[in-house]
C-alpha cells in the first residue's frame, strides 16, 4: 500500500513551475491513470482521500484483481 502525496508528484507530471489543487490533480491525473490501467490490466483501484482536517494531504491507492468484488 502506498500513500500518494500530490505535492511530491505534481512536479513530475506538470513540471516544476505549475501546481494544481488536490482535487484537480486527482481528477486529471489519478482518475485517468487508474481508469487506463484498469482497462489495460483488468484490475480495479480503490482511491481513498487522506485529509488533515479539511485539507487534502494525500491519496491511498489500493489495487485489486479481477476476482475481487467491488464494494
Amino acid at each position: 500500500m502506498q500513500i500518494l502525496f500530490p505535492q511530491q508528484w505534481q512536479g513530475w507530471f506538470l513540471g516544476d513551475n505549475k501546481r494544481w489543487s488536490a482535487g484537480r490533480f486527482k481528477q486529471r491525473v489519478i482518475d485517468n491513470a487508474t481508469k487506463e490501467l484498469g482497462d489495460k490490466l483488468g484490475c480495479w483501484f480503490l482511491v481513498k482521500t487522506i485529509k488533515n482536517g479539511r485539507k487534502v494531504i494525500g491519496y491511498e491507492i489500493t489495487i485489486h484483481g479481477q476476482e475481487t468484488k467491488r464494494p
